[in-house]
């Protein structure tokens, strides 16, 4: 297995990230919701948790199904679910002025629950951070503004969704988090004898573009549908273990025990949630 840690000319920006461009028919966010919003915040939290959340995180354990309805920012009309096991969620959220669904798939980092919208070709278009259940902010990796919802508990819920991955797991996996967000690919190249062959790329946010990879790797597949990966560190670098989840539809990808600063260096790291795009 390889592993690389380096400062990335632009054209390597363009070649390891997910290749996903928004494009009309997947501008499923709230800026189209309505014709006209609200002048909104400055552009907080960033892609961090949000930076008027207590800094040590939530005590809040999420664990079954949450459904909501309300509004954001005031005066955008929405319905929104998920489901947490075991600090992975699997969701959706609907702004009823435009209609359809957008799948949510989250989990719980920076201290918090963070559930991301994902388009078609794992462009993200939103990311919600929930410090508990009725507490949750939005923000847009594209504009870069962040709003608040002002939801209630729906007394009717869905059943629980498919979590596991049932199915074939070999595809690619990605998010894109606007055009100069973090982004990350995932590509599972075969399964077999309980091998799994694959290559990981994640870029940092413009304009460093720092990358973590994982290059030409086999690893054993435990369970069915999770990869472990132990690494000891060498020279500046430290110790380092993380887990590859495979869930239905997406892949969840954490350090343990939050140890997100090692291995690669220059602020790079491979965890997040990546939404199985073919």
């Amino acid at each position: 297995m390889k592993r690389y840690s380096l400062f990335l000319l632009p054209l390597f920006a363009i070649w390891f990230s997910c290749g996903t461009n928004t494009t009309e028919s997947e501008a499923e966010t709230p800026e189209t919701a309505v014709e006209t919003t609200p002048e909104p915040k400055t552009n907080e939290p960033g892609e961090g948790a949000p930076k008027d959340y207590p800094p040590e995180g939530t005590d809040y354990e999420f664990k079954g199904m949450y459904s909501f309805e309300g509004v954001l920012n005031g005066n955008i009309p929405v319905h929104l679910w998920y489901y947490v096991k075991d600090n992975i969620a699997k969701g959706e959220i609907t702004y009823k002025k435009v209609g359809e669904p957008i799948r949510l798939y989250g989990q719980f980092e920076y201290g918090y629950l963070r559930l991301k919208e994902f388009g078609k070709d794992g462009n993200v278009t939103g990311i919600i951070s929930c410090f508990d259940p009725t507490d949750m902010k939005w923000f847009s990796p594209v504009t870069r503004v962040n709003y608040d919802f002002d939801v209630k508990p729906t007394e009717m819920k869905p059943k629980a969704p498919q979590m596991e991955a049932t199915g074939d797991i070999v595809g690619t996996y990605a998010y894109q988090n606007g055009e100069e967000g973090h982004t990350g690919t995932l590509i599972v190249h075969s399964v077999k004898d309980k091998k799994i062959k694959y290559d990981l790329f994640c870029l940092t946010q413009a304009p460093a573009r720092n990358m973590a990879t994982v290059e030409e790797a086999e690893d054993d597949l435990l369970d069915g549908n999770r990869i472990l990966i132990d690494w000891k560190g060498e020279e500046e670098f430290e110790d380092c273990s993380f887990e590859i989840l495979f869930k239905d539809g997406f892949a969840a990808i954490r350090y343990i025990d939050e140890r997100r600063e090692c291995m690669f260096g220059h602020n790079a790291h491979v965890d997040g949630v990546f939404a199985k795009i073919k």
